[in-house]
């Protein structure tokens, strides 16, 4: 566990949507989407986004989940340190069926999908299949 002390002097804010998100060690990254409710909470976004800054590579790790059961998502990915460079990896991993549990006999039907993707400046456009996970992998400037 990372203490408090040594926590402040390695991490930066990441924005979704303007709001406070998260901490993690990385460049700051907005992130917009559409929200919805359930019950008490409101606001909740139905892109759930973490990212990761890998010193060794110098590239930004971005995980998405969109929660959206049958509409695809597409928002703009803005570093706000800087510039994207490169071509950006894109993985995914979508389901046909919600309520479908994972079976061990049809494990080849969950292998990840490569996808294409461009990164133009300091920005990535991408369309997030509904109920899915995406990794963004990207150089940084």
């Amino acid at each position: 566990m990372i203490r408090k002390k040594e926590r402040s002097n390695r991490l930066c804010f990441i924005r979704l949507n303007y709001s406070l998100l998260t901490v993690v060690e990385i460049p700051l990254i907005r992130i917009a989407c559409d929200t919805f409710s359930a019950g008490k909470y409101k606001g909740i976004r139905y892109l759930d986004v973490t990212t990761v800054y890998t010193k060794e590579k110098n590239s930004v790790i971005i995980n998405v989940v969109n929660r959206h059961k049958d509409k695809a998502v597409t928002t703009e990915i803005v570093n706000q340190s800087g510039n994207f460079s490169g071509k950006p990896s894109v993985t995914e991993v979508t389901a046909n069926d919600l309520s479908e549990g994972f079976s061990f006999y049809k494990q080849k039907e969950y292998i990840p999908a490569s996808k294409e993707a461009t990164a133009m400046g300091n920005k990535i456009v991408y369309s997030f299949p509904p109920h899915s996970f995406t990794q963004i992998i990207v150089k940084v400037d």
